[in-house]
């Protein structure tokens, strides 16, 4: 909800809004910033939390854990399985189509 660049002064408290886990600012570069502030108040507000929890969009971490009900790992290892390491892609130079 915002990849775009904050804002040359941040907000009170320097900290930038997020929607979940993700920064929403406004883009230095859009033509309409007072509009890009208000959708930011409306997503950062009661009305605007209580849609992204609808759709568990947590603005916190703490928000999402009380939803789950607890800390859960997250990541892992991935083992690439032995029978995939000598496979080679071969490619024929007769069979490639240009553009």
């Amino acid at each position: 909800m915002g990849s775009g660049t904050h804002r040359d002064h941040p907000p009170a408290g320097g900290a930038n809004p997020r929607s979940g886990y993700i920064p929403i600012a406004i883009s230095k570069y859009g033509k309409n910033p007072k509009l890009a502030q208000q959708f930011i108040d409306f997503v950062t507000g009661s009305e605007g939390q209580a849609i992204c929890a609808k759709y568990s969009d947590f603005a916190d971490p703490e928000s999402a854990f009380k939803w789950i009900g607890a800390v859960k790992p997250v990541g892992g290892e991935y083992v690439v399985p032995k029978e995939w390491l000598n496979r080679r892609a071969t490619v024929d130079p007769k069979k490639v189509v240009k553009p």
